[in-house]
């Protein structure tokens, strides 16, 4: 756990960030915790993102009713 943290952190090495904002602290709190979440130390990809969110969406459907790509689920 502490290498994947380490890792996230390594990415804002060189950037000046004010960890008095509230809202830089939730960015980087929330890219931590997509890269606990998906045991990796790499941040998750939108492809990663949109897989998951396909196979969530036809997880209980019928096979009829299943969809390949993520852009089927916003019609």
């Amino acid at each position: 756990m502490k290498k994947t943290i380490a890792e996230v952190l390594k990415r804002y090495k060189d950037r000046q960030i004010n960890l008095a904002s509230e809202a830089a602290r939730e960015n980087i709190a929330a890219e931590i915790e997509a890269a606990l979440l998906s045991r990796e130390s790499s941040y998750p990809t939108h492809k990663d993102i949109n897989n998951y969110l396909v196979d969530q969406y036809n997880r209980n459907r019928p096979i009829e009713e299943h969809i390949k790509d993520f852009s089927e689920i916003i019609k």
